[in-house]
């Protein structure tokens, strides 16, 4: 049963789509929805004049109603387009149509910082230092072309490829958007995001400058070490007095294990009175440079924590190997009946006997892989003490390379044991007086029928793939163009 509403969302979404579409023009084509946030809504596209992937941000309308304000956020986007840093997200280019302005940025392999803790929890003491200082030179190299973020939290920090480079992401936009015309005055009180709004922001003062980003990343790490924000409120009107007010808990009263050189500057970065924080972001990052240092006695003994991929990998290589394990059992037993019926069997099963040392092979490497995969969980939950985070460590999401590597692998044995094995069983089957176990028939017949209606899988499969390539945004040249790329050769970084 569809949701009351759902049609009516979707149908605005749609419409939304066709109007963004249609601002961009021809030299974009627009794909799916992937993301929402405080400032609009984020889409995939293709670049067709430069063949790159991109992410188009289409701004929300009621922050940039009218040409003045559109101009203003113009003026900001070509101001940080000047950033030149490793971990700020660039703007491409930026535009207005159909009544909407919108930006187009690189389109980010990875996720967001907010996405991460979702599915991990609070995250190891080196990882968040590392995010916090990467995103804090983000920050140091934006104060000093005189750029105020304002509205620092986990959603705009997006975590890029396998490294999980810091990408600060979103500058510009809530001083664009903090105008009389947009009856939002004192933005920062309502732009911001309240779970880590300066005290300032949330007094509704606009005198706002660089120290209210140190706050808002402080109370980034601060959730990022403890697995809880700074606050807990009922409602906004409490959290506000909360930031204004009171003093967060200590981190280390939250999390023991935490060094004080670690939780000291974060708690700094939360003081009420600003001037009791940080002068700049590069005295944060030089605390915390020196946070950590390599002579810890409880870290020499403790594991490593970094998701290495090798759980995910193993775990899709242990199911082509069942897949083979099993499929070489099941020809030895049909082989084992065929004989005893009849000798005209006796071949098969010398044949099948061959294959036999790779059937034990495959089991072996399965509990060798079994068994890896068994130590790195106990490794990361030694290190976390909480299963969920250890089981999320040792399975991250597949790369693309993996996926496609085993989908390759799957449909190879498939199409070997169609095509070549099924035949024989069914020629050699044409010659047994005696009938086969009913496995064997359903195999050959399965076989039988692939061999007469192959065109029907194939032909589906590549419809398919043509509709989702299509839908991703890409041309029909693009589409058949894309199986014949090198691995590696382009990709969705766009940077």
């Amino acid at each position: 049963m569809v949701p009351p509403g759902a049609q009516d969302r979707a149908s605005e979404e749609r419409q939304y789509h066709q109007r963004l579409s249609r601002a961009l023009g021809h030299d974009y084509r627009l794909g799916e929805l992937i993301g929402r946030g405080g400032f609009g809504s984020v889409y995939a596209a293709w670049d067709k004049r430069l063949e790159r992937d991109v992410a188009v941000k289409a701004l929300r309308h009621d922050l940039f109603p009218s040409p003045s304000i559109l101009r203003r956020f113009e003026r900001e986007a070509k101001a940080v387009a000047k950033l030149r840093h490793p971990n700020i997200l660039p703007i491409y280019t930026i535009g207005e149509g159909e009544g909407m302005a919108y930006m187009v940025m690189p389109l980010v392999e990875g996720e967001s910082l907010r996405t991460r803790m979702e599915r991990v929890g609070k995250l190891p003491v080196e990882e968040a230092v590392r995010i916090t200082t990467e995103a804090a030179r983000a920050l140091d190299a934006a104060h000093g072309r005189g750029f105020v973020h304002r509205d620092v939290k986990p959603e705009n920090i997006m975590l890029d490829g396998e490294e999980r480079r810091v990408l600060l992401m979103d500058f510009g936009i809530a001083k664009a958007a903090a105008s009389d015309e947009t009856g939002l005055t004192g933005a920062g009180f309502i732009l911001g995001s309240p779970w880590y709004m300066s005290p300032e922001q949330a007094s509704g003062d606009t005198d706002v400058d660089h120290r209210a980003d140190l706050y808002a990343l402080g109370s980034v790490a601060y959730e990022m070490l403890s697995g809880r924000r700074p606050f807990k409120a009922k409602n906004l009107q409490e959290l506000v007095y909360l930031h204004v007010t009171r003093a967060p808990v200590d981190l280390r009263t939250v999390e023991p294990e935490i060094p004080a050189s670690v939780s000291g500057p974060i708690m700094t970065c939360l003081a009420k009175d600003r001037n009791d924080r940080f002068d700049s972001a590069r005295s944060l990052v030089h605390a915390l440079s020196e946070a950590l240092p390599p002579a810890r006695s409880w870290e020499q003994h403790a594991p490593t924590s970094r998701p290495t991929g090798v759980g995910t990998t193993l775990a899709l290589g242990i199911f082509l190997l069942a897949f083979t394990a099993i499929g070489l059992s099941w020809l030895n037993d049909v082989a084992v009946t065929v004989a005893d019926v009849s000798e005209r069997g006796e071949g098969f099963r010398l044949a099948v006997m061959l294959l036999l040392p790779f059937q034990y092979l495959a089991m072996f490497l399965m509990a060798l892989g079994t068994g890896v995969i068994l130590w790195n969980v106990s490794l990361h939950y030694r290190r976390h003490r909480r299963l969920r985070t250890a089981l999320a460590q040792t399975f991250p999401r597949p790369t693309k390379g993996v996926v496609v590597f085993a989908g390759t692998t799957a449909a190879l044995l498939i199409w070997i044991t169609l095509v070549f094995i099924m035949p024989t069983l069914q020629a050699m089957s044409a010659s047994v007086e005696a009938p086969l176990p009913a496995s064997a028939r359903f195999a050959i017949w399965i076989s039988t029928t692939v061999q007469a209606w192959w065109w029907v899988p194939f032909g589906g499969a590549l419809v398919l793939y043509v509709v989702w390539q299509h839908r991703t945004g890409k041309s029909l040249v693009q589409v058949l163009k894309e199986p014949l790329r090198w691995p590696g050769a382009s990709g969705r970084h766009g940077k």
